[in-house]
């Protein structure tokens, strides 16, 4: 586990953090009520499996991938390896509830490295989110003074879904 992950400090974000999804023309507003109410539940999952060394504290969880994919499942239809890394969050997240045609139980090395490339991308996103958040609540007397940053430097704001 890396030196500046606290578990107890995980949970309580597991609660709290902002829910980081793809920006698709407006789509990012319609996420599915049932997946947002259960993401808490899933990230403490998640962060139980991270302590016991069962996941990675660098990736998000499998229902924060899928809530993050949403959007851009709605703006324009996903190449064929997307799909399949979709259907696949689909199957982990939602299980039955997904018709067994359209079930993806597996992905191979490949696929699941892209996913795990996006899950870290996603939680490095939330964890920045995180931080730019602690660093507008404090009081003033105890901000780090210095030059403004402006809103892009140039930095990737959606993951690149590309074939």
């Amino acid at each position: 586990m890396p030196k500046t992950i606290d578990p107890l400090e995980e949970t309580a974000h597991a609660l709290t953090d902002p829910i980081i999804v793809f920006p698709a023309q407006g789509w990012e507003n319609d996420l599915p009520e049932t997946l947002k109410k259960r993401l808490p539940i899933d990230r403490l999952a998640h962060v139980m499996r991270c302590s016991d060394g069962k996941a990675s504290w660098e990736e998000c969880c499998d229902a924060e991938a899928l809530l993050y994919m949403y959007p851009r499942t709605m703006q324009a239809p996903l190449s064929e390896r997307w799909t399949r890394i979709y259907l696949y969050l689909s199957t982990q997240v939602l299980g039955s509830q997904i018709p067994e045609y359209c079930q993806e139980k597996a992905l191979d090395s490949y696929d699941m490295g892209e996913l795990q490339g996006l899950k870290r991308w996603i939680q490095s996103r939330k964890v920045e989110a995180r931080k730019r958040k602690e660093r507008e609540s404090r009081p003033d007397s105890v901000r780090v003074s210095g030059r403004p940053r402006p809103e892009s430097q140039g930095e990737q704001i959606a993951f690149r879904f590309d074939a």
